[in-house]
Formats: C-alpha cells, sequence, structure tokens
C-alpha cells in the first residue's frame, strides 16, 4: 500500500542548482550571497518593513522579543491555542506568557479576553494566525494602540493568506515567519522577521550576530547576542523556493477547493473559519469534525493510517501540558473544545484528485462509523 503523507517536500532543479552554486564557491554560512537575495525576495513579497532571516522560527521569535526589550517581569499575551514556539520564546527571554482562550468563530485569541488580560506589567501581544487564520487584526491594532504594547504576529502557518484582497505580512511591529519543510516554503530550517521600523532591524541584526556589528572589528562584541544566522545554503532554498511561491498558492486553493467539494456537503465537518476581509494561506487543510471526542478523533486518525492515510490532530492547548502549568490559572475551554476534535489532512501539491476523492470518502466512511458507535474488527 503506498502511503500518502501529510506533505511531502516540492524540491526541484533551482534549488538543487543554487545549493551547487554555495558548495562550489565554498561560503556555506552566514552573509553569503543567497541570505540577501532571499531577504529581498522577501521584502518585495510582503512589500512592507525590513526583512532578516534567522536559523528558525523560534529564534525569529526570541530575537524579536529581546530587539523589543521584552525581558524579566514583563507579560506578554498569547493564545492558548497555539505550537509551543511562541510560549518557549517568551519564557526563554525570562519574561511571563498570560495565556488567553480563543475565539469559536475564529479559531484565533479572543480580542475581549486580551484586554480583561492587562496589567502593568503587560508588554507585548503575541498575536498566532493559527491554521493561516488572520486574527481579528484590526481590533487587536487599536488594543495594542491604546495600551501602548508591541504588537508580534506569528505567521509561520500564514504566509500566502490575504487581508482585504492583498497579501498578508505586516500589520504591528513585526512579524515573525517559519521556513519549516512542512510549511508554505522551507529553507529545511529556517526563519524571518519583517520589522517595521529600521532601528529594531538594525538591533536585531546585531544581536543576531553574537552581538557583533557588521564590519566591526573581529571578535569585538557590543552587546549580549545569539548565534541566529541563517547559513547560505539555507537561504539557497528559500530563494529558489519563495521564486515558486505564486504556482504553490495556486495549486493549494485548488486542492482546498477539492476537499471542499468532496467534503462540505457531508454534514459531518465544520471547516476552517474564513473571517471577514480574509483569505486563508492554504497551509494545511484542516476541519472540525462535529460531535467527536478527543478519543473518536484519535480513533479516526488510526484507522485512516490503517487505510494508508497519514492525517494530523491539532496542537494540544498550552494550558493541557504539564510544562507550562506554572501560567495556568483558569480553564480555557474553547481551545480544548476546539483542539480535540481537529483533524488535519494531506496537503501536498503533488496530490492528485483521485487521491483527495479517497481521502474524502475514507473519513467519510469512518467518521460516519464512529458516529453510530459501531465497532471495528
Amino acid at each position: 500500500m503506498n502511503r500518502i503523507n501529510i506533505f511531502n517536500l516540492d524540491i526541484g532543479y533551482s534549488e538543487k542548482k543554487y545549493v551547487n552554486e554555495c558548495l562550489k564557491s565554498g561560503w556555506l554560512s552566514f552573509e553569503g550571497k543567497y541570505v540577501k537575495k532571499f531577504e529581498n525576495e522577501f521584502e518585495k513579497l510582503i512589500g512592507d518593513g525590513f526583512a532578516l532571516t534567522t536559523s528558525n522560527g523560534t529564534t525569529a521569535l526570541e530575537l524579536t522579543l529581546s530587539t523589543l526589550g521584552v525581558t524579566y517581569g514583563d507579560e506578554v499575551i498569547i493564545s492558548d491555542f497555539s505550537f509551543a514556539a511562541p510560549i518557549n520564546a517568551i519564557i526563554s527571554v525570562g519574561a511571563k506568557p498570560v495565556i488567553v482562550d480563543i475565539s469559536k468563530s475564529s479559531w484565533c485569541i479572543d480580542t475581549d479576553k486580551i484586554l480583561k488580560s492587562i496589567t502593568k506589567k503587560t508588554k507585548a501581544i503575541l498575536m498566532v494566525h493559527t491554521y493561516g487564520i488572520i486574527a481579528n487584526i484590526e481590533e487587536i491594532k487599536k488594543i495594542s494602540k491604546k495600551k501602548k504594547l508591541f504588537l508580534i504576529e506569528d505567521c509561520a502557518e500564514s504566509l500566502g493568506a490575504k487581508y482585504k484582497s492583498k497579501l498578508y505580512g505586516l500589520s504591528g511591529d513585526c512579524s515573525t515567519y517559519s521556513f519549516f519543510p512542512n510549511k508554505t516554503i522551507t529553507t529545511g530550517e529556517g526563519g524571518m522577521i519583517i520589522f517595521k521600523k529600521k532601528n529594531h532591524f538594525e538591533k536585531a541584526r546585531i544581536l543576531r550576530n553574537q552581538g557583533r556589528k557588521k564590519n566591526n572589528k573581529n571578535f569585538f562584541h557590543i552587546m549580549p547576542g545569539y548565534n541566529a544566522r541563517m547559513s547560505n545554503i539555507n537561504a539557497a532554498i528559500g530563494y529558489a523556493q519563495i521564486k515558486k511561491i505564486k504556482q504553490y498558492l495556486i495549486k493549494r486553493k485548488k486542492l482546498f477547493s477539492l476537499y471542499d467539494y468532496y467534503l462540505k456537503n457531508s454534514g459531518l465537518f465544520e471547516m476552517i473559519p474564513v473571517p471577514k476581509n480574509t483569505e486563508n494561506s492554504y497551509w494545511l487543510y484542516t476541519l472540525k469534525i462535529k460531535n467527536f471526542t478527543k478519543s473518536k478523533r484519535d480513533k479516526l486518525i488510526v484507522k485512516l493510517l490503517q487505510d494508508g492515510i497519514e492525517t494530523r490532530p491539532a496542537f494540544y492547548p498550552l494550558s493541557e501540558m504539564k510544562a507550562y502549568k506554572k501560567y495556568i490559572h483558569k480553564k480555557y475551554y474553547i481551545s480544548n473544545q476546539i483542539s480535540s476534535s481537529i483533524l488535519s489532512l494531506p496537503t501536498s501539491l503533488d496530490l492528485k484528485k483521485n487521491k483527495v476523492k479517497k481521502i474524502s470518502n475514507l473519513l467519510i466512511k469512518h467518521t460516519e462509523k464512529l458516529n453510530k458507535g459501531l465497532k471495528y474488527k
């Protein structure tokens, strides 16, 4: 049986060509020509701000927080329903994460609950556009401006999303991106920050390079910093990938439309939210299974895997993990409810119509069987 993976890489001629150029030049690490090329192309794509490559999406978040002066004694507001990178980054700079529940209608952070969570110690809001869904950006911008808070956007899953018909990328002080292999474009490992202000960009560039200024004396450091640099090889892959992003997004949109065609009218699922004036990034086809418990969802994952189809559960809410127990002071009902019944389906660019139909039919079949309480042999 040929397994259908949740995601397959698309690495072609250009990626191999540019990587080979790096190998031949002998310049494999930081400050090679592809680092700047990739940053320039990313700036053009977003259409705003100053782009800075990083070693991964988590170091992008850490670097951003340090650049903005977030440190011990500060609080940063984040969503309960997210991958762990944002909360880990906040803890790593010594700040306290303040976890907020999500909105049922958007799966993103609840704006009303943001207001109730702000204290004198609040320094920033770190907003995650979960599953490529654009959060309530206008309201959150108003809150951050009124309360004089930094607004950081985690766009790891939202590259390619649109707001008011334009490609979305930067509304706050800065946005961070991840180029892990399962993202819209990849560098193998890598990240990017887009800063609104040039002085933040310049500071982050120094911090990224162990606290050294460009063209400064070798081994002379003007501030404590990180090694958060992207290699020339990783940037070469990213440069090839970003040239193909428009065709990637077209293919992903068609794939999402196919899934919608086969699944929407079954009555078994709630499709991914699409807030007003937004368009999803088509990162990972994700849906909520109606009236499903976590145990049923997990049984469904096993049954589909037995059929050769890899699927993925949702992120565990931060409030459910012991690692963050000291930051949990209340119940997060919506994130727990949503995460327990979410399923992500294969979203590879090479997925053909007949495979999408097969996945959809088997998903419906097993969901109906589990809903009826029928036992599997």
